[in-house]
């Protein structure tokens, strides 16, 4: 099917005038040195972050480009085993068929077939969308796990025999090189439903968290691997987010509507500093929202796609005390730290740097976050894949080329990258498309 959809209008400025983060790949790379590592077998844990999911599915062109992909092409490692499939894959792909005016075509949910089931051992990418954390060490039975919560840690696991859980398999490659970025998904799922789906704040505190990261780092940590690990992005870098203002605006002209010279809030966001998140546009769309001085009778936005401030601070919160707690534990044990928080916060606001090009995080036309509006693009990967090889080759005293970012395949069309569209050219949309993206973290 066809869907046209909000893009521009109303995303963060582009800005494309200021310093950012700079791509000097493009340049003649140096020759490979390992430095004080041992690239001989990499494993990657994680969730869809680390599978290389985009545009709400896990699909084989999406899947080469995962960051830990493009780190074992970097190191020379030829048998770095993922669990591929097939193109349009499975979850329900999105993709931009054109840009002016923005089409997405939405792919059936399960259209896509595992490629190289049969492995005989584990893979080296254990990266499982929507994994927590206490998934790295859980034994329940995959399929029993894939029948609760989806089809992935059974397409991915696989088998019992190749080991109990996602910490046994990966141990069980004796790795030399382990990167480990989980956390994501309990802080995801509870701001994705704008604070509705409470269940993975209640059940990992941050106490409860960092008690099973020191468990999971203590068990790594016994192996001679050299360990980086990933610490949690701030929300408000990812356009599903930050795309609708807590305002009100023209639909024709993407400007605030004032009353009385004031900005109005939409009818159920209660305060600026509210978030309204990505699936209220089809709402919107419908007039759900418009508040009654503006002569809206549909009512106010529900709470499923409004993170309120006092939401946003908890979250904030999480994230914070998650990420405090996985420097000290990554302290403690030696592991080198890629601050994934830090640097994508300082992206948001600068860009990214490609040659004469600069990429940001604005949705559809930014090129680095894809059309569900968390996940990033193979540009996007590329990216994280850069940030985490310069941790190594400080860490170790390593020389390992950086991936040229402007040599990998662009997810999205950049188009007239930085024109922006009205909401009246932008609301044709089904709203099933994010409300696929919103199933994906509960």
């Amino acid at each position: 099917m066809k869907i046209r959809i909000m893009a521009t209008g109303i995303m963060l400025i582009l800005l494309l005038g200021f310093w950012g983060c700079q791509d000097y790949s493009e340049l003649d790379p140096p020759a490979l040195d390992p430095g004080e590592i041992n690239p001989d077998v990499y494993v990657a844990i994680g969730n869809s972050l680390t599978a290389g999911y985009q545009n709400n599915a896990l699909y084989e062109s999406s899947q080469r480009y995962s960051f830990p992909a493009l780190i074992a092409n970097q190191l020379g490692i030829v048998d770095f085993e993922q669990p591929l499939i097939s193109d349009p894959g499975i979850g329900g792909r999105l993709k931009l068929t054109s840009l002016f005016p923005p089409i997405i075509e939405f792919d059936p949910v399960d259209a896509g077939q595992p490629l190289n089931l049969n492995l005989d051992r584990p893979y080296n990418n254990l990266g499982i969308p929507e994994a927590l954390l206490f998934d790295a060490i859980d034994d329940t039975d995959f399929q029993e796990k894939s029948d609760e919560r989806n089809v992935f840690f059974a397409l991915i696991l696989r088998d019992q025999s190749l080991g109990n859980s996602v910490l046994e398999q990966a141990l069980s490659l004796s790795p030399t090189l382990v990167t480990l970025w989980l956390g994501n998904i309990e802080i995801l799922a509870y701001a994705t439903s704008g604070g509705q789906n409470r269940q993975t704040f209640q059940a990992f505190p941050p106490h409860i968290f960092l008690a099973i990261y020191g468990q999971v780092s203590q068990t790594i940590n016994q192996t001679d691997a050299n360990v980086v690990v990933a610490n949690i992005p701030d929300i408000r870098t990812m356009p599903f987010f930050t795309l609708i203002p807590p305002f009100v605006v023209d639909f024709d002209t993407n400007e605030l509507i004032l009353v009385d010279g004031a900005p109005v809030l939409w009818d159920g966001v209660t305060s600026p500093d509210d978030l309204v998140l990505l699936p209220a546009l089809p709402l919107i769309q419908t007039g759900v929202g418009i508040p009654p001085v503006l002569e809206g009778d549909k009512g106010p936005l529900p709470p499923e796609v409004v993170l309120s401030a006092a939401q946003l601070d908890m979250v904030i919160d999480y994230t914070n005390r998650y990420n405090q707690g996985i420097e000290e534990i990554a302290t403690d044990f030696g592991f080198a730290l890629m601050d994934i928080h830090s640097s994508f916060s300082n992206i948001a606001q600068h860009g990214y740097i490609v040659g004469s090009d600069t990429l940001t995080t604005d949705y559809v036309t930014g090129g680095i976050i894809s059309l569900d509006g968390i996940h990033p693009t193979s540009r996007g990967y590329a990216i994280i894949a850069n940030l985490m090889i310069d941790v190594i080759n400080d860490q170790w005293n390593a020389n390992i080329p950086n991936v040229s970012v402007g040599a990998i395949p662009g997810s999205i069309p950049l188009g007239k990258k930085g024109e922006q569209l009205s909401l009246k050219e932008l609301f044709n949309i089904d709203p099933n498309v994010y409300n696929e993206v919103k199933e994906f973290f509960k």
